[in-house]
């Protein structure tokens, strides 16, 4: 629009609108036979839980927030939902090294952490440092693996989440 604006105020031949409608629609037909079509919806991906490796444990944790009271039950100092799923990961890795676990897969379906906790950078986001407690904790570990898995396969950690959420109630 600006372009044209430009052309008429500096005396320039503008296309008239038939010529433009005509381009216009020769674009769309060249779209229309080169895109591919789409077949229905998308399948839906569906991953289920599988036990670890020997030796493994595997930790599948989940935090809960109730955001019309602008609190989680689950971690009462969490201040959104990421907060409760990270203190829900902590948690989870601090029991399990008081259990004396040498090796742990820890899973959740909650991606920024999983790629928070993988990177080999200094977290500076808000949840830095729950991000950096979690990390420091999995180095005490002989071998540790963070990884993201899709809903369905973290189905139980979901729903015990939601269950202390609902009874307000801090439960791992």
């Amino acid at each position: 629009m600006w372009l044209a604006r430009n052309d008429a105020r500096e005396l320039l031949m503008i296309e008239n609108p038939e010529s433009t409608a005509n381009r216009i629609m020769a674009l769309w037909e060249e779209w229309e036979a080169i895109k591919v079509p789409v077949s229905g919806s998308r399948a839906k991906v569906v991953e289920h839980w599988c036990s670890p490796a020997e030796g493994w444990l595997k930790v599948n944790c989940d935090g809960s927030f109730i955001l019309g009271d602008g609190e989680s039950h689950s971690f009462p100092s969490a201040s959104d939902p990421k907060g409760a799923e990270m203190l829900a990961c902590n948690m989870s890795v601090e029991l399990a090294k008081e259990a004396s676990v040498l090796k742990i897969l820890v899973e959740t379906d909650c991606k920024s952490m999983v790629n928070k906790l993988n990177s080999g950078d200094v977290d500076r986001s808000v949840h830095s440092p729950v991000i950096e407690d979690i990390k420091f904790r999995l180095q005490e570990f002989d071998e540790y693996k963070v990884q993201f898995v899709r809903r369905s396969a973290n189905e139980v950690a979901n729903y015990l989440a939601k269950e202390g959420c609902k009874n307000k109630m801090c439960a791992t």
